[in-house]
Formats: C-alpha cells, sequence, structure tokens
C-alpha cells in the first residue's frame, strides 16, 4: 500500500494540506517557507516540475485563509460569535 502512494508522487492534495499546516504557526505561507516541507517528502525535481501547481495552491489557500480572516473580523465587528 505504500509503495502505491509514494508512486503517485506529489499532488494538489498533499501540496495544499501542507501550506494549511504552515497556516497553523505562521501567517507566512510562500514558496519558500513550503519547499523546506515538501522536500521532506519529495524529490526537487518533482517539486520543480510541479511548481505551477504549487504556486496556485499556495493562491488559494492564502484566498480562502484570508476570506475567513475577514468573516472573522466581521462577526466580531458585529459582536457576534460564529
Amino acid at each position: 500500500m505504500e509503495a502505491i502512494h509514494w508512486a503517485l508522487g506529489i499532488n494538489q492534495t498533499a501540496v495544499t494540506a501542507t501550506c494549511w499546516n504552515i497556516l497553523e504557526s505562521s501567517d507566512d505561507l510562500n514558496y519558500e517557507s513550503l519547499l523546506p516541507l515538501l522536500l521532506e517528502e519529495y524529490e526537487p525535481r518533482d517539486i520543480e516540475k510541479f511548481r505551477p501547481h504549487i504556486d496556485e495552491c499556495i493562491r488559494s489557500v492564502r484566498h480562502e485563509f484570508e476570506f475567513k480572516e475577514r468573516v472573522l473580523q466581521e462577526y466580531a465587528r458585529l459582536g457576534l460569535s460564529p
């Protein structure tokens, strides 16, 4: 089973999950902060080939994170709790 998992290589789901992991301890999500974590699991050449998708994952997670922050701020402004 493990061999099958790793045969698939890097994928959007794994990159997105790693992006969210970074945001658990830092507000600084970018390629430079993501790369060391990806290198723990994937080869540099695989990461580089997947780079356009990685950049899209970063943009997508940032967008969703910023949206959630705005919603929470609006709740707070209105004196409400989600």
